[in-house]
């Protein structure tokens, strides 16, 4: 990766909790939504059309996000409501290291059978 290790991206990732000091939840961390720039300094978060801004958890209907990165209690919702809060993004950047350390995704069948 240009610009620096796996450590140092992550750390990047984790001063990005500025939207979360803000009060908005992205609900919709994935690769495709993290910017890094040509020397790979900067790491932005891209994306923001299902985030919500709340100061609190809120209850949504339905699932939002991308598999395999939704938090287990986004997918365990049997379609009623679900209590979104910044955990949500906590996880998927989670999936998104273990993904960037082993180059695959153990979760990705679970969660597809889940939300069949």
């Amino acid at each position: 990766m240009p610009g620096g290790d796996l450590a140092q991206f992550f750390e990047k990732m984790l001063n990005n909790a500025y939207i979360h000091g803000k009060n908005i939840k992205h609900r919709d961390i994935k690769p495709e939504n993290i910017l890094l720039s040509a020397d790979g300094q900067q790491v932005k978060i891209a994306d923001f059309n299902i985030s919500r801004e709340s100061k609190e958890t809120f209850m949504t209907t339905g699932i939002a996000g991308t598999d395999p990165y939704l938090a287990p209690e986004m997918i365990n919702t049997d379609g009623n409501s679900a209590q979104v809060s910044c955990s949500q993004d906590v996880w998927a950047l989670g999936i998104i290291f273990q993904m960037l350390c082993t180059f695959r995704i153990d979760f990705k069948k679970i969660l597809s059978q889940k939300r069949m």
